[in-house]
Formats: structure tokens, sequence, C-alpha cells
């Protein structure tokens, strides 16, 4: 038996021949594709799915503006100090790019201490807004544990809105960003000729660095059984589960006609 998909489904999935859906979804939305089964002896059935796939969420969530634009600074590293009060996982990193601001970016994830825990360069970028780039895999984080998002911008200009961390953070829970007191200094950065970890401070300033936190990052989807025989003119049930990074799994019954 051989699995394929006829349209719809996200261009960062795939089916295998032996039913596995697999792949990191680049966001979140519903998407209506049909799934289709041929036997040995030319036997087709298609049936048409729905796939949903659950928010992301981040301290912006893709939303917010800053208040001025520096230019003339890069080459910059740009960076936030964040937590959360959850375990999960970060799948990538956003920025605020403004007009002007070029180059290659590239976004990365540290801990508190500077060790680089992923990193990933960034495409198809629009001329201004928000931009995302995912990495290859999920990073899991521990809950109420500092960790860095930061992004680097080569030439131009950059966003920032200066006194940002002064007397408070951030919170859109789970995710928080300390005050810059609270955080031994928000609003990190370095100049680097490539990208580096960012320590050094200045203003309490928010560079409009985000990350892209769930808690419940799909792995692969499987349906069974793969073997099964449906009549020319019968139905025939297949159970689909998913199943996530963090061992958890979920699923439902498929009638194939």
């Amino acid at each position: 038996y051989s699995w394929s998909v006829g349209s719809g489904l996200p261009s960062a999935l795939t089916l295998s021949a032996a039913g596995v859906l697999s792949g990191v979804p680049t966001g979140p939305g519903q998407y209506a594709f049909t799934i289709q089964v041929q036997d040995g002896l030319g036997g087709v059935a298609t049936r048409p799915l729905t796939l949903t796939i659950a928010d992301e969420t981040g301290i912006f969530s893709g939303s917010g503006t800053p208040s001025t634009l520096m230019e003339g600074q890069p080459p910059i590293e740009l960076g936030v100090k964040f937590k959360s009060d959850v375990a999960g996982y970060v799948t990538g990193v956003r920025f605020y790019k403004v007009p002007g601001d070029m180059g290659t970016h590239v976004g990365n994830l540290w801990t508190s201490a500077g060790t680089l825990l992923a990193t990933a360069t960034y495409a198809n970028e629009t001329g201004s807004g928000w931009q995302e780039v995912k990495f290859t895999n999920p990073v899991p984080i521990q809950a109420n544990t500092m960790y860095v998002a930061s992004y680097f911008t080569p030439a131009g200009a950059y966003a920032q809105t200066p006194n940002a961390f002064a007397t408070s953070g951030i919170d859109a829970p789970p995710l928080h960003v300390p005050s810059n007191a609270d955080a031994g200094g928000n609003g990190v950065y370095v100049y680097t000729a490539t990208s580096a970890f960012p320590t050094s401070t200045f203003a309490s300033t928010n560079w409009f660095a985000d990350v892209v936190f769930t808690t419940h990052p799909l792995s692969a989807i499987t349906v069974a059984p793969v073997d099964a025989l449906i009549a020319a003119t019968g139905t025939r049930q297949f159970a689909a589960t998913a199943r996530y990074t963090d061992g958890g799994t979920s699923g439902g019954p498929i009638r194939l006609a």
C-alpha cells in the first residue's frame, strides 16, 4: 500500500509512502488536504482531511512596533533575556525589521551563560515588519530559567525602543521578560563582525527580538494500519496518531471511502 497527498498540505510537511506525516510546521492554521492510498492491484481510495496546527506564542507574537530606528551602527547582535513559567520548546526566533535593515540575518538562542543552543539563517524576508526563522529542531527549555534570544544584523538600520525595560518588563504568559534590574541588565547587544553572544546593555532598550515558543511541538503523524484492504465500493476506518517531541500523543479515526 502506498500513501500520498493530493494537495493542500503545508509545504513544511511531507507524507511518506508508508503513511508517516512529518516535518516542522512553519506556523499555525487549518489546512484542508486530500490523502490517498493505493494498493498493489491499482485500487485507490481518497479522503479530504483537515489538519489543525496549534498556535505558537512569543513575547510579542508577531505584533508590536518599535518607537525609533537606529542607522549606521551595524554589524551588531541584538537580544532579549526571557523566562518561561513552564517547560517547553523554542522553535525559532523573530525580529522586527525596519526599512534600511539590510543583509543576511541570523537568529540565535543562548543560555544565560552564553552557550549557543540553536541558530538559523533567515530567508525570504519582507522589506520590513516581523520576520521569523525556524530552527532545524525544537529546543527544549526549562521553566523559570533565563535564556537569551537574539538576532544578528550586518548592515543598515535596526529597531529600538529605549527605556522599555527600565522600570518593568513584559509579561506574555507563559513568557516573561524581566526588567533591567531583575535581569541584571536587559536589552542586550554586542558589536561584532559575525553572530556572537550579546552581553552589553544600553538604556534598557528593547531591540524587538522575540522567540517562537510551544509546549507541544509536532514530531510526526502516523496512519494505521498501512496494509489494510479497501473494497472498491466499501469503506475502511484508519487511526491517525500525532506524536510530539515531548512524548505526548493525540489522535482519532479517519474513514476512507
